[in-house]
């Protein structure tokens, strides 16, 4: 009797130790321990977790391209009548590199106050949703909490980090989505 208890509390810690090993190479684990060190305010530990460069040139990107989008069509309503209306379309277009360039460093200054925790956004209130893993790329669905632009979820692309059991979060594929909404809402007339 005594032998089956140790050998069942043995079989059941190395199952444990197994299962925890297991866990902590999880793209869910990294997104636990991002948000324990935003919370702690350790944005070194933080960073770790977030490729900020790729992540701010995405976002710029995304951005610039829904204001374009969105300026180009109150360009164009407002002046569908006006034979000069290409040339405006175009001073528009033309601007777009530097958009893009200052949409940058508001991005990456915006993920770094982030990661300070110096926001509002409480990344205990973040559920996640979904984790699909191919090979060393993740998929994940991350529920948001109720905010301002009707948001529920945003979807987030995190990659392995090379020699180690950790993810880092790449992109926001759906970025340019919340972007629009966000330029939508600004435009919306309310009564």
């Amino acid at each position: 009797m005594k032998i089956t208890l140790i050998t069942l509390t043995l079989l059941l810690a190395v199952i444990g130790g197994v299962s925890w090993y297991s866990y902590t190479s999880t793209p869910q684990h990294s997104l636990t321990l991002l948000s324990q060190a935003v919370e702690a305010k350790d944005y070194e530990g933080a960073r770790y977790f977030v490729d900020e460069e790729r992540m701010s040139e995405t976002l710029a990107k995304s951005f610039v391209h829904a204001a374009m989008s969105d300026s180009l069509n109150q360009y164009k309503s407002a002046t569908k009548d006006n034979p000069f209306s290409g040339l405006g379309a175009a001073m528009i277009q033309m601007m777009e590199p530097t958009m893009r360039e200052i949409a940058s460093a508001q991005a990456k200054d915006a993920i770094k106050q982030a990661l300070q925790g110096r926001t509002d956004l409480k990344f205990s209130e973040l559920h996640l949703k979904q984790c699909r893993v191919q090979g060393d790329v993740a998929a994940l669905i991350v529920a948001l909490p109720p905010n301002d632009f009707q948001l529920t979820e945003i979807h987030l692309q995190m990659i392995r980090i090379p020699n180690s059991r950790h993810w880092r979060i790449v992109e926001i594929p759906d970025a340019g989505d919340a972007l629009t909404k966000l330029l939508n809402g600004r435009h919306a007339v309310t009564p």
